[in-house]
């Protein structure tokens, strides 16, 4: 870890352990890092701005950071995991805000501001100038090539699709937003760090055309529920002649109102094909 200071009044606190590098052209700038962070690389040219990176927070790759002006701040909060970023932060009183436990993929961009100013003709005033900074919410997965730009505001269990351009400024939670400029192309979702798994919800069926097309086999096991409970039989068939991986099974519930037929998944009742 390298660290050059050429301004005064300067404070890192917990400094980086293994590689990456700081460095601070300016004075009167704070530097907040947990204990455990490797791989980063800070830049600051200004004064009175912080950066804020809160504990277990993670970095695979690399992660680049700069910050040109002053009075701006990042803050990276807990939990979250970095695979590969670069965050620029330019202009003055800007910032950036990440939540808790987000995920950022490989090669994602976020960046707070234009790096050159586009000019009214008619006015001679800039025109691009950032507005409220970038914020991202807790729980919020960046996909791989996304890029963030200035005045983004992405709410909390939200999914940004890989190699999307965002300047979405709504924040509405559990969406997903994809395309550039990115949209809405998804709504009421959220998600997990677990590899992706196939769920399969059971949907009523009807047995009859079951029966006629597979000559179906009905085995009912009965369970007794405790007294606030009504009593329920469950039904399990299976056609006949096929081995238990093609095996189409089917749970019977009937209780004092009504009885169901639905379909199960495969790896409910594997046990049955063993059996006969």
């Amino acid at each position: 870890m390298k660290v050059e200071n050429y301004g005064k009044d300067n404070k890192i606190i917990n400094e980086i352990n293994e590689n990456g590098k700081i460095r601070i052209y300016g004075n009167n700038n704070k530097i907040i890092l947990p204990a455990k962070i490797n791989d980063i690389n800070l830049l600051i040219q200004g004064n009175n701005n912080i950066i804020s990176i809160r504990e277990n927070v993670s970095v695979f790759k690399m992660l680049d950071v700069t910050i040109t002006g002053n009075d701006s701040e990042l803050q990276i909060n807990k939990n979250t995991t970095i695979f590969k970023g670069y965050i620029l932060i330019n202009e003055d009183h800007n910032r950036v805000i990440i939540g808790e436990d987000c995920m950022i993929s490989d090669d994602v961009k976020i960046l707070a501001s234009d790096s050159h100013s586009i000019i009214s003709i008619d006015t001679g005033e800039c025109i691009n100038s950032h507005k409220k900074g970038i914020q991202i919410g807790n729980h919020v997965w960046l996909g791989m090539n996304a890029l963030i730009l200035k005045d983004t505001k992405i709410g909390d269990n939200s999914i940004v699709a890989a190699g999307s351009v965002v300047t979405y400024k709504k924040g509405e939670n559990n969406i997903v937003l994809a395309g550039n400029p990115s949209r809405k192309i998804k709504k009421g979702v959220t998600w997990k760090r677990d590899t992706p798994k196939r769920i399969e919800i059971s949907k009523e069926v009807k047995l009859d055309e079951k029966v006629s097309e597979g000559k179906m086999n009905f085995y009912i096991e009965n369970k007794i529920l405790t007294p606030k409970n009504l009593k329920e039989i469950s039904g399990w068939a299976y056609l006949e002649n096929f081995d238990s991986s093609q095996t189409e099974i089917y749970f019977e519930i009937e209780n004092r109102l009504s009885k169901k037929i639905y379909k199960a998944q495969m790896s409910e009742r594997q046990d049955i094909a063993k059996n006969f």
